[in-house]
């Protein structure tokens, strides 16, 4: 949990929140405030506090993360020129973004804060999600009160030497790589870690899950398989595990994504793994998916022409356009009208409709 990485908050709010507290500790400002509010005129300034006596100035700016967006530079001329109006006159001014790091927009203060040293004005630098995170890291009480992440530096602090030791190493030797679902009430046993540390953990491992399921939804924009290096991870993990419907539920996902890469090696390893632990999501999709990787397409069809689940329905109906053209799946699809998301397959349904019309 040490270098667990760190998800940007859902709200603008909370990430100015994030960012108060982190510049009152960069700046060792205790009297730092979060400069009016929402409507009134900030002259480009949300958190204003002094750094080693020097008044200071952070404008924070939040960027959608998926898909993700970009901070442009005409978002920052247009903050820049703000603050100049800013009084007292500033001497640093930070943008803090939720969007990641970038060369171009730190060249570009760059050359910014050095037009402004020739003329007495503010350095400008941005900082991106990967380094205000890795500043967070120098605070483990900012990760607990925001991500819900105790650090291991941080409980040796709180608990007693023998008892903190003895988690330390556990965590070592265990490598805790469970992602979890509201449908999934089962948690890792474990006689060293205590309930609230155990949600930490789910949470953020959920968090993992839910975005490799996003980024399955845009192939192009990923190019490694997410959902086969969590399934990897699941199989290797040592120590504390989870549910076996749980296990079940990544292993089958991760075994389609693998076939539908190509990935015919993977795919078949974590469909026999995921089929021999007990759970309630049917194996069927992913042995359909295999089928089709392995050429033989009859089959994946007989395997899920009779069944009538949404999810099973919607592998099907990518199978057909794919291998057996876009008519025959739409004779198929004129009947079936309860279609899965997760993986594509609705998306093609919908544009193989607009081809036709």
């Amino acid at each position: 949990m040490s270098d667990e990485q760190l998800h940007p908050p859902a709200s603008w709010d909370k990430f100015e929140e994030i960012c108060a507290d982190l510049f009152s500790r960069i700046w060792n400002d205790p009297e730092l405030v979060r400069y009016g509010r929402s409507g009134q005129r900030q002259n480009g300034v949300d958190i204003y506090g002094k750094q080693n006596g020097a008044d200071s100035g952070v404008q924070c700016k939040g960027k959608r993360i998926w898909p993700p967006t970009k901070l442009t530079i005409k978002e920052i001329d247009a903050e820049i020129e703000e603050a100049k109006k800013f009084r007292p006159v500033l001497k640093t001014y930070i943008i803090a973004t939720t969007a990641d790091n970038d060369v171009a927009v730190t060249d570009h203060v760059n050359a910014i804060s050095e037009k402004h040293a020739a003329e007495g004005l503010f350095r400008v630098t941005v900082f991106g999600w990967r380094e205000l995170t890795r500043r967070i890291d120098d605070f483990p009480e900012l990760k607990e009160k925001h991500f819900d992440i105790i650090a291991l530096r941080q409980m040796k602090r709180t608990m007693p030497g023998e008892i903190a030791e003895r988690v330390v190493e556990e965590l070592k030797n265990s490598n805790i790589v469970i992602p979890a679902s509201a449908d999934h009430t089962t948690r890792p046993n474990s006689n060293i870690l205590d309930q609230g540390l155990a949600e930490a953990i789910e949470r953020d491992v959920a968090h993992r899950y839910e975005r490799a399921l996003q980024r399955s939804v845009f192939p192009e924009l990923s190019k490694k398989d997410e959902l086969a290096q969590l399934a990897v991870e699941i199989i290797n993990a040592k120590g504390a595990a989870p549910s076996s419907g749980l296990r079940r539920t990544i292993l089958l996902r991760a075994a389609r994504s693998a076939a539908a890469r190509g990935d015919l090696a993977n795919a078949r390893n974590f469909l026999a793994v995921g089929q021999s632990l007990s759970g309630t999501d049917s194996d069927a999709p992913a042995r359909a998916r295999v089928a089709v990787a392995e050429g033989n397409v009859n089959e994946a069809i007989q395997i899920l022409r009779d069944l009538s689940d949404a999810d099973s329905r919607s592998v099907l109906l990518s199978i057909l356009a794919k291998e057996r053209g876009e008519d025959a799946a739409l004779a198929w699809i004129s009947a079936m009208v309860d279609l899965t998301t997760p993986g594509g397959e609705s998306r093609r349904a919908a544009s193989f409709g607009a081809s036709k019309r």
